[in-house]
């Protein structure tokens, strides 16, 4: 990084260590990103604070490389790099559009393509999620517009955010393959964070996620309501139907474990859990196998509700939020 600095201050209009720069800023957001420390970054404390001083002046020199040498392809890949890895869609477009107005090259056009069918989309989600009607909302996601908006899910490093009036959604990305490594968020936000009530989907073939509640720090912490139905419920099962609190994201107390079932039938059990770890209150034997049971008795009398044994001991909580099991 010196070394580029020296050479601009020798002859301001190479475009070479403009570039050469940036590219120092890019791999030092890369450490970052991996754990490592930046302390030569001045005014930035926090590693979210010299993050961001990284990604502007990457971007500050890709900019200054491309004004001096609009022709070089190379240095429009970079900047929609850094710009989808930062979270700024719009400046991805932009940029991407510049590339193919003034080279030949046409690499990452199918990726500026679904940035701008994922635009398009997220202003209809953004008015769907403002009506508050679920059908809505997921025949948007089920759609092939939404498809495009998950393949831009392995260039993200920060979420992309969209205002919408006192509103913001926010494409995330997860630990969770049964989504397509890619969630909704729509509500509040505050101080840069996910805070007060907020709604969180997620939808891959064929599994659908439906959550709201409250939220704090970023996370789930408060009253919350989960509706699933996906390929891994049995097949009486239409809805899963999980409510109560959660701490950073994992069942936290009081839960209510519900089904809503094809023969017309709901099954409820009352159950406990600590930080994502249910109680369990009675060990049942099954052919064989141990069932470690949360409630011994449902709303009406359907038995216990119990897990297998191997899995009684994995966390639970809100998607995207908690361990990934194999």
């Amino acid at each position: 990084m010196i070394a580029f600095t020296a050479a601009i201050e020798i002859d301001e209009k190479l475009p070479e260590a403009y570039f050469g720069r940036g590219q120092s800023y890019y791999g030092t957001a890369a450490l970052l990103n991996d754990g490592e420390t930046a302390d030569f970054i001045p005014d930035a404390d926090s590693p979210e604070e010299k993050l961001d001083y990284c990604y502007e002046h990457a971007i500050q020199d890709y900019e200054q490389a491309i004004e001096l040498n609009p022709q070089e392809a190379e240095y429009y890949d970079e900047i929609m790099k850094v710009a989808l890895e930062s979270g700024d869609i719009d400046l991805m477009i932009r940029y991407g559009e510049l590339k193919f107005q003034n080279t030949e090259d046409e690499g990452w056009k199918d990726v500026v393509e679904a940035a701008k069918t994922s635009v398009a989309l997220m202003d209809e989600l953004g008015d769907a999620f403002a009506s508050g009607v679920d059908e809505e909302i997921f025949a948007l996601m089920q759609g092939e517009s939404y498809q495009a908006l998950l393949s831009l899910q392995k260039y993200m490093g920060r979420p992309i955010l969209r205002r919408y009036e006192e509103k913001t959604l926010g494409i995330y990305r997860v630990d969770t393959a049964q989504y397509g490594y890619c969630m909704l968020y729509y509500g509040d936000y505050a101080e840069g964070v996910r805070s007060g009530e907020g709604s969180w989907y997620g939808y891959d073939n064929g599994n659908n996620y439906a959550s709201r509640g409250d939220w704090a720090e970023d996370m789930p912490n408060g009253a919350f309501e989960v509706k699933e139905w996906n390929s891994g419920l049995n097949e009486s099962v239409v809805y899963r139907l999980v409510s109560g609190d959660v701490t950073d994201g994992l069942w936290d107390g009081a839960v209510l474990w519900a089904f809503d079932n094809t023969d017309g039938t709901y099954q409820s059990w009352n159950c406990t859990f600590d930080k994502g770890m249910a109680n369990v209150v009675a060990v049942e034997e099954h052919d064989g196998a141990s069932r470690y049971v949360w409630s011994e008795e449902s709303n009406e009398g359907y038995g216990s509700l119990s897990a297998s044994e191997g899995t009684e001991k994995q966390l639970r909580g809100i998607a995207g939020f908690v361990p990934v099991y194999e």
